[in-house]
């Protein structure tokens, strides 16, 4: 879906997406926190605030 050709940052993407399903699944929230220069971990705004939306806990406090 997202074409990503490295295959060790394909496997790392299918793995973090995997934690985050399972932790939905059980009831948790998924917990992300920010770079040291207060960016999004990822740096996919959208992507976070889709996550937010199914529940995820983003904290800005870093």
């Amino acid at each position: 879906m997202l074409e990503i050709d490295d295959g060790f940052a394909a496997f790392c993407f299918d793995e973090a997406c995997c934690w985050i399903i399972s932790q939905l699944e059980e009831g948790k929230r998924p917990f992300f926190s920010r770079n040291a220069d207060g960016g999004a971990a990822s740096g996919n705004a959208a992507t976070i605030e889709w996550m937010k939306k199914l529940g995820a806990e983003v904290n800005d406090d870093d």
